[in-house]
Formats: C-alpha cells, sequence, structure tokens
C-alpha cells in the first residue's frame, strides 16, 4: 500500500482504512493527513511484527543452545566387550528426569540413579522371560558404566532409571537384547593335560585386605622325607595405579577411588586367570569433563604334571 495508492482513494476510503489501521482522531483529519497517518501506522505495524519475529529468533537460539536436552529423546546403549562385561552408554533428556520426578512424588528426594541387568535368554526354544539378573547405582554425572555379567553366552537388556525405597523403579529407557559370546578356549585342555579354568570377573580388593591364595593345580604329595605335605602354590595380584587432579571424582571397576593430595591413586585387586577388563573413569572437579581408560590384563598360569626325581646315587 504506497502513498500514490492512498492519493487516489477517497477520503470516505481513506477514512475507512484510517480506522482499520487504528489510527487515532481520524475524524477531523483532511485527506493529505489521513494518507500520511494511514502511512506511518503501516510503518509502525510492520516494525513491530519485524521486532516480534526478531524475539522469535532469539529464543529459538537461545533454547537451543542452553536446553538441547529438551528435545533429546531418552535412550540406553548395550555393547559386548567380551564374554563378560557389557558396555553401557546412555543419553537421558530433562524431560526424562522431569518425568522421573511427577512420576515418584515424595519419593523422589530419596531417588538414586541405577542400572538394571535382565537375562533374556530363551530357554527351550521357548519364549524369553525377563529375569531381573543384577542391580547396580551409578553417578549423576556420568554417561557410561561397564557392567559384569556371567554364564556365557547369554541375552542381556539393560534399564535405566531411578531407585528408591521399597525396590520401586522408574525407568527412563531400555536397551536393545545384546548376547555375549562364548569364551574361547577358556576350558581347553593345555599342553600339559590341564584343563584351564574360564575366567571370572575380577573383584576389587580394599588395600591391605586378605584374600585366600589361587592354587596353581591343587596336587599334594609327601615330601619323601617328612610328615608334612609338600605344598607348592603360586598366587598373583595387580595394583592399578595413576594420576589425576587430587579433586576429581575416580572410580576403578565402579569403585570410587580416592586420590592423594598430588593427584595420585592406587588399588590392589586380586587377578584370577583370564583376561580382566579393568576401566578407570575421572570426572573433572567442575563435572565439565569426563575421561575413561580401559586396562586389559590377561593371566594364563598352567602347573606341569610332577616330575618324580630319582636318586643316582641309588644303589642296588
Amino acid at each position: 500500500m504506497t502513498e500514490d495508492f492512498l492519493t487516489t482513494r477517497t477520503r470516505k476510503e481513506l477514512a475507512m482504512l484510517a480506522r482499520r489501521h487504528r489510527v487515532g482522531g481520524w475524524h477531523s483529519m483532511k485527506k493529505a493527513e489521513l494518507v500520511q497517518a494511514i502511512i506511518d501506522a503501516r510503518d509502525r505495524r510492520s516494525r513491530q511484527q519485524s521486532e516480534r519475529a526478531r524475539r522469535r529468533r532469539l529464543a529459538a537460539a537461545a533454547s537451543a543452545e542452553c536446553a538441547p536436552a529438551l528435545r533429546r529423546p531418552d535412550r540406553i546403549l548395550a555393547d559386548e566387550i567380551d564374554s563378560y562385561w557389557i558396555h553401557v552408554r546412555w543419553e537421558i533428556g530433562r524431560r526424562g528426569v522431569r518425568r522421573a520426578e511427577a512420576a515418584l512424588g515424595t519419593d523422589w528426594h530419596r531417588a538414586v540413579p541405577a542400572l538394571r541387568v535382565f537375562d533374556v535368554t530363551p530357554d527351550d526354544g521357548a519364549s524369553a522371560a525377563r529375569r531381573l539378573v543384577g542391580q547396580v547405582d551409578i553417578h549423576s554425572n556420568t554417561d557410561q558404566w561397564f557392567v559384569p555379567v556371567t554364564n556365557p553366552p547369554r541375552d542381556y537388556e539393560v534399564e535405566i532409571g531411578y531407585r528408591t525405597t521399597g525396590d520401586r523403579f522408574h525407568s527412563l529407557a531400555r536397551s536393545r537384547r545384546v548376547r555375549t559370546s562364548r569364551p574361547e578356549s577358556r576350558v581347553t585342555a593345555d599342553a600339559a593335560g590341564n584343563a584351564a579354568e574360564p575366567y571370572r570377573p575380577a573383584r576389587v580388593r580394599s588395600p591391605g585386605g586378605d584374600a585366600p591364595p589361587m592354587r596353581a593345580g591343587g596336587n599334594n604329595g609327601s615330601n619323601g622325607g617328612g610328615s608334612r605335605p609338600f605344598e607348592f602354590t603360586l598366587d598373583a595380584e595387580l595394583v592399578v595405579h595413576g594420576v589425576t587432579h587430587p579433586h576429581a571424582e575416580t572410580t576403578l571397576l565402579g569403585q570410587p577411588v580416592r586420590p592423594d593430595r598430588d593427584g595420585a591413586f592406587s588399588l590392589r585387586l586380586t587377578l584370577p586367570e583370564g583376561r580382566q577388563i579393568i576401566p578407570a573413569v575421572a570426572i573433572a572437579p567442575d563435572g565439565s569433563e569426563q575421561r575413561t581408560i580401559v586396562l586389559s590384563i590377561e593371566r594364563n598360569t598352567r602347573e606341569l604334571e610332577p616330575q618324580p626325581l630319582e636318586d643316582e646315587f641309588q644303589t642296588g
């Protein structure tokens, strides 16, 4: 609507346009004044629309920058590391947390983030039944975990959610089914004819704590020269150590480890047979960064058959 167009209109038509554009005092205006008033009202309305559009764009940009988790779907991914370990990663948005808070109600202030592990292996060709086989509390400022499992090969599903009193659990997301593979050559006989024991996940041992020795073989015989049995055992331990920020939140195998004033930390672990997967996680003091190192250690102990020693000086 240009000025040339308006000047060709009658005063009655301009009065109607002025009323439509909410021009004040149009009753007493002349034709030229109506034209100018309508143009000013049009320009003012155009500026207002442009300003509203700019504010909407700024609000959308701020929402995308400050709260991307509001639109992100909750999900959890589970992958096999080996026959006895599953690596779990997840993405949980703010909406999922708010839904959990609303669902748990007064129990929310006692809720703890947790993972639940379900065995979903079909038995004898029948449909699989979900059987809860493990639950572990996790840190709220991490997005991955390492979960030990047993009896491979089996099918598992992992749920993430909030656990509260009375075994109440609010699920946020469930992973797809993951199958652990059969251990490779862990139960085959070695060259000496001894069966190697299957691998089991390492257990965290407290520094200075005692653990029963692991016997290599277990054959005890007489020494031929006394009543005391001829015992021969062999054991091994593993000391994992590292350095990080003195105030970093550090875990080994999911167990918290406190660094000293220089950031050094260490933990003594048992070392059973087979390959051990030892995840180490450190979270920056301000929670801005997480670093993960996965250590793989293998122990393979074999005991040969006892060899009787003949006395070469023995005479007939």
